[in-house]
């Protein structure tokens, strides 16, 4: 008895139809892991807040210097050009909060991870010669453990520890209309009022639950001095609130 075998018709069908499922799935399959990578980026948010909260109650509840939390010596010629140290991979952390010289992927959002494969060679002040291996996304808040900006050392200056962060994220490209700066280094500094000037300021990133293909539409994860995380989404029309989700203190500087 002869075996029938598939027309071409019907493979084509086969195939159309694998096609068409696929195309319904993977969306939902990417979805599913951004939401993955987001709830990981909080976890190790969750992880830093802990870290911070034993770091202050063993020194007096003093922030440390949101220039050293990370690096003991971010200047040094060692340790290459400022603009590239995150995705440095011969460098290791040795500063006040994670001083063991390991590399963890607590340092380290998968989402940004990801993202970084595709945009970081494009970062500012980018030095070819040092290979895209993201080592850290994570920084702190520059009016946390610094007078220079006017700023506060202790926890108990900080008069709503559930409204002020310490740690974000930030993006590896700009955001028009809020800022012109990158993560270069462990600082965040929101930009002061009147928020005239955009090219010297940092901003939330815009890592997670971007609308289509506009990253800048995305949200960040913060921990705050409470030691709460919670996503957040600074447009063009937030710049107050930026800044006051980084202030510290009762009054706003004018």
């Amino acid at each position: 008895m002869k075996r029938k075998g598939f027309t071409l018709i019907e493979l084509l069908v086969v195939i159309s139809v694998v096609a068409l499922l696929l195309g319904i799935l993977l969306p939902a399959l990417n979805k599913a892991r951004g939401a993955a990578y987001n709830v990981i980026c909080r976890s190790n948010l969750r992880q830093y807040g802990l870290t911070m909260s034993m770091y202050t109650s063993s020194y007096n509840e003093t922030f440390p210097d949101p220039h050293y939390w990370l690096f003991k010596d971010p200047a040094a010629p060692s340790m290459g050009q400022k603009h590239c140290q995150w995705h440095n991979i011969s460098l290791r952390p040795d500063g006040v909060l994670w001083g063991d010289g390991e590399t963890t992927k607590i340092h380290m959002c998968p989402n940004f991870y990801k993202l970084s494969k595709r945009y970081a060679q494009n970062h500012p002040y980018h030095d070819s010669s040092i290979e895209i291996h993201p080592l850290y996304s994570y920084s702190m808040n520059a009016y946390l453990g610094l007078e220079l900006f006017d700023g506060v050392l202790k926890t108990s200056e900080v008069i709503n520890p559930a409204g002020v962060f310490v740690f974000t994220e930030e993006n590896m490209w700009p955001i028009p209309g809020l800022t012109d700066s990158v993560l270069n280094d462990t600082v965040m500094l929101s930009r002061y009022p009147p928020y005239e000037t955009v090219d010297i300021s940092d901003m939330f990133g815009t890592l997670h639950r971007a609308r289509g293909s506009d990253l800048t539409t995305g949200s960040a994860n913060l921990v705050f001095v409470d030691g709460h995380v919670e996503s957040v989404h600074i447009g063009d029309e937030d710049i107050d609130k930026a800044f006051r989700l980084s202030w510290p203190k009762s009054r706003i500087p004018e």
